[in-house]
């Protein structure tokens, strides 16, 4: 299993501080779609412009340890909850996530967005 380890102070919800704690993933799901469409260009009556969309949903729950001693001491993790649900949903459709596997693309989200 990888694990994220942040050398960045990190403040949890309910207000602790927390210097270097140690990320993972629970759960991560994905929902991907495409669509692909051709349109005849009128002014030439010949060409065929094909046009495709991508939309990548993922679904996550992420949890951690406030630091390396913790996870290596055996505590359980804490589990990471935004204010709403214990899991984050965001679009992965952008070019910042391109040929992310859905771990990759989580781990970037959580120090792009949710750690940013």
């Amino acid at each position: 299993m990888d694990f994220l380890t942040t050398h960045t102070n990190y403040t949890d919800p309910q207000g602790q501080l927390w210097a270097a704690p140690v990320f993972g993933i629970s759960y991560a799901t994905e929902n991907t779609n495409q669509n692909a469409g051709v349109a005849l260009d009128f002014e030439d009556m010949l060409t065929l412009t094909e046009t495709i969309s991508k939309n990548r949903n993922v679904n996550v729950r992420f949890f951690y340890w406030p630091s390396q001693e913790t996870k290596d001491t055996g505590y359980a993790p804490y589990i990471l909850a935004n204010v709403l649900t214990m899991s984050f949903d965001f679009n992965a459709s952008g070019v910042e996530y391109e040929n992310l596997t859905l771990k990759e693309a989580c781990f970037y989200y959580l120090q792009n967005t949710i750690l940013a």
